[in-house]
């Protein structure tokens, strides 16, 4: 996961989008490299040649959320009250996604930067 959150954050936009028109496009031949339907025409045709672009532009961004709430996750799993819910027995998957994920996300959104 980190590997995959740095590449994103790392790769510029405009190679990210040759290499996913080259891969996608040229190799596989899964959607057209450029052009546009209105959505009226074709809304299926439509959001196919926007996905590209949309992965393009959200990766870079993906990639810094998922640094912030890694960093809000590992502080908030040090608190007290994840170490007294694993103290009782409870399961390593209970803890960390309802209680330590929820309480992440409210630190993680409570951030004045974003």
């Amino acid at each position: 996961m980190t590997v995959l959150v740095l590449s994103g954050i790392s790769l510029p936009n405009f190679f990210l989008g040759v290499l996913l028109i080259y891969v996608f496009s040229v190799q596989l031949g899964w959607i057209p490299p450029s052009g546009y339907v209105t959505p009226t025409e074709n809304l299926g045709q439509n959001l196919r040649l926007m996905v590209l672009l949309a992965i393009t532009l959200g990766t870079g961004t993906a990639g810094v959320l998922t640094c912030f709430l890694r960093g809000s996750m590992f502080e908030v799993l040090t608190q007290n009250f994840v170490r007294t819910a694993r103290a009782k027995g409870v399961g390593s998957q209970d803890v960390i996604i309802p209680r330590g994920m929820m309480n992440a996300l409210i630190k993680f959104c409570s951030i004045d930067t974003i």
